[in-house]
């Protein structure tokens, strides 16, 4: 698979923005728009859960820090979920984003 695709869900004060796919500079404008509109229905906390990438390259490592320090200076609060033992739990620690993003792992 190449490009990325994005589900929003909606669920209880939280919306879950699931990656699928490629996230890398190509992919970075359509994640933003997705991210744009599930700012409108996110509560406090907006989920970005990256157990369905298969690649992440640094500009998609840099979105995730961008939407992250929006979501704060909003007032709220953005966590990553990634399966621990695939390759972009890896990268997020590896890169040391783990230390600076709430990254939840896990089984699957």
């Amino acid at each position: 698979m190449t490009g990325i695709d994005i589900d929003v869900c909606p669920d209880e004060g939280t919306v879950r923005l699931c990656f699928r796919g490629e996230l890398d500079l190509v992919g970075a404008a359509e994640v933003r728009r997705a991210a744009c509109e599930a700012e409108r229905r996110a509560g406090p906390l907006l989920v970005a859960d990256l157990r369905g990438l298969d690649f992440i390259d640094s500009s998609g490592l840099a979105l995730l820090v961008e939407l992250e320090r929006g979501r704060r200076a909003r007032g709220g609060r953005m966590a990553v979920l990634a399966a621990a033992s695939g390759r972009i739990a890896k990268v997020l620690r590896c890169s040391g984003l783990d230390q600076v993003l709430d990254v939840r792992v896990s089984a699957s």
